[in-house]
Parts: C-alpha cells; structure tokens; sequence
C-alpha cells in the first residue's frame, strides 16, 4: 500500500459537495467546510508551471470568493522534489503554512493489536467510569459528533451532504457513559481494500482513558471483517499525544502533506462571512 493508493482511496472515502478535474490537480469545494475538501490537491508527477498553474487555481477561488489553498504532499521519495520546489514557490508567494498532518498506516492482516473490545453495558451497573460504544446511523452519529467538536449548524448540515454519500461504505460509532451522555465517536469509511479512519473527538473531560483508542479498534476491526488489509488515518504532526496513541494500536507515518493558503484581498468581515471558522487539522 503507497501513497498514490492512499490519495485515491481518501479522496474517494471522504467526498467534496463539488469536484474539478484540472490536468494538473483535483479541486475540491463544500462551502467552505474545512481546507481538505476545499483545497486544491496536485496529480503526483504531473507536469505542470508554476505559475500557469497558481493562475488558474486562484481565478476559480476567487470566483467562488474563498481563499485559496493549495495542498502539499511529502511522499518521502524521489517525487518530493517537485513539491518542496512547489511549496517554497507558494511561501514567496505570500501563501501561510497550516495544518502539517501526518498520514498514518496500518496492516489488518499483520497486526495483532487489532481486536474488537466488546461494550460490557448492564442496566443494573452504574459505573462512572462505564462507556459502552455502539453502532449507529449516520443522523446520531452527526448530532454526537457536533456535540463534541461544537459544530454549528450549519458545518453539521454540510458535514451531513459530504457523508450521506458514502454512508453505505461506512460505519459510525458513538461511545457513551453511564448516563447516555457521548463521551467519544469515530467513524471509518471502506474504499477497496482500505478503510480511512475519520471523525475521531473526544470530550475533554473524557480524554486519556482509552475511549478513542477502543473506539478505533472496533472501527479497523469491522474493517477488517469486511476484507479490508489496511487502516489509515489523518492527525497534525503537533499532536504527540494523539500520535503515540495511534502508535501503539500499529499505525506508523507514511506520508504527510500541509496547506498553503493565500487569504482574499478583502476585509476581515468579509471573509468571515464567505469562510466560516473551521477547525483546521482535524481528521477529515
């Protein structure tokens, strides 16, 4: 499994509202949602200038009044040239760098971490530190989701229209405590042989007890069941923590990528209206 494998199942795991078809790239456009699904991401390998390439790109941004991001890919190999060229063009080109992300990777077959961790939920048990995860559709699973990343509305209806396309490929999960209350979710889309593990949030009162690493393990297992080999999953290179997690359950780096992203020439008011806050970085 490389990188190209990666890139064609991610895309195809975790759709835009809209796509474009350029020779030199996909763009990629959900109203602004987050950076991945409205950013421009380049053909690895594909020939192209400079500067014919930042011109088009920027014309259909500005078109849609939405800053222009650009991302970049380190595949680690003899290809990664054209893209530090690319990424120091961008730099001098007034472009700011966000989101340094780490892609992970995981062998289903191979590893033997990889188990399903059965929820043990009783009426009679009133634990406080009980969590049970269960199924579920993809309707509780937004409502959980913006629960606890604090999703408006709005970002809930659009993250909504992206999933409901893949939802017959995917599986939802939502860990709750002893009162009901979500505690943790995830969820894992299949595309081939490959799931991609998105969604991952955690309450921050519930954090360092295991809930997202049980969370994920269910979520390669049911992967795993339905004949996938390999698990990948999306975390910013700052995150030690959640990156040490995700190291003990197999995962190990396999390429990483970055935004470079040019504002509009307008006041800020402006741009908070066409380019709503988003919580760049997170898995997705």
């Amino acid at each position: 499994m490389n990188v190209v494998d990666i890139e064609q199942a991610s895309r195809t795991a975790w759709p835009a509202l809209h796509e474009k078809e350029l020779p030199f790239g996909v763009l990629r456009f959900s109203k602004g949602l987050n950076p991945r699904s409205n950013s421009l991401t380049l053909f690895m390998g594909a020939p192209f200038n400079f500067i014919n390439m930042l011109s088009v790109t920027e014309g259909i941004f500005r078109k849609r009044r939405l800053p222009a991001i650009l991302r970049v890919i380190d595949p680690g190999n003899a290809p990664a040239e054209q893209f530090k060229e690319l990424d120091c063009y961008l730099a001098n080109s007034g472009y700011a760098l966000e989101a340094h992300t780490e892609v992970m990777l995981v062998n289903l077959e191979t590893h033997s971490n990889v188990h399903l961790q059965k929820s043990r939920c009783t009426k009679g048990n009133k634990l406080k530190n009980l969590f049970c995860i269960h199924p579920c559709g993809i309707d509780d699973w937004i409502v959980a989701w913006a629960e606890l990343t604090l999703a408006s509305e709005e970002k809930s209806r659009i993250f909504h229209g992206m999933l409901s396309t893949r939802s017959k490929t995917s599986h939802f999960l939502v860990a709750r405590d002893y009162t009901g209350k979500a505690v943790s979710c995830g969820m894992s889309v299949q595309a081939g042989k490959t799931i991609g593990v998105f969604g991952m949030a955690t309450h921050k009162h519930s954090r360092r007890k295991g809930l997202a690493s049980s969370v994920i393990n269910q979520l390669l297992q049911w992967g795993s069941e339905n004949e996938a080999t390999h698990g990948y999953l999306q975390v910013e290179r700052a995150n030690y923590s959640a990156k040490r997690a995700y190291e003990k359950l197999g995962f190990r780096k396999l390429y990483s990528y970055w935004y470079r992203v040019k504002p509009l020439a307008i006041n800020p008011l402006m741009l908070s209206q066409i380019y709503p806050k988003t919580e760049i970085g997170r898995m997705g």
